[in-house]
């Protein structure tokens, strides 16, 4: 029984000594620059959906503030009650139809992109044998 367990562990020795590099050194640096790339082109990512949000909103301000003008227009011009509230309907419509134009821009554009997620950090040992925390 005991010979046997002792060529267990010694077969089991040399596919250590095999394995590749450890995480800490080349898997963190790989794991690192990919992470910084993942960030970069989120933040790129965050970029062009502000301008995209940018120009919804400025193209709904525009909308609005022309239904206001037209209104303006035709109210000053209107002289019956009828005149009056078909201005004012308009107006209203316009209204509606920018605030769902815009709604369904920004239902297109889709949810926020995700964040990359960070790479593990490999675990300091202190050689001392104790941890790293400091006592209270």
């Amino acid at each position: 029984m005991a010979i046997a367990l002792t060529f267990s562990v010694l077969s089991i020795a040399p596919s250590y000594a095999d394995s590749p590099a450890s995480p800490g050194s080349e898997g963190g640096k790989q794991g690192k620059e990919q992470f910084k790339k993942d960030r970069d082109a989120f933040e790129q990512a965050l970029r062009e959906r502000d301008a995209k949000f940018r120009a919804i909103n400025l193209t709904f301000k525009n909308s609005v503030d022309r239904s206001y003008s037209e209104f303006k227009t035709a109210m000053a011009a209107a002289i019956t009650p009828e005149q009056k509230s078909s201005a004012r309907t308009s107006y209203i419509a316009a209204r509606l139809a920018a605030i769902t134009a815009r709604e369904l821009a920004i239902i297109a554009l889709g949810p926020l992109p995700t964040p990359p997620a960070e790479p593990m950090k490999t675990a300091k040992i202190d050689p001392r044998g104790g941890s790293n925390k400091s006592k209270n």
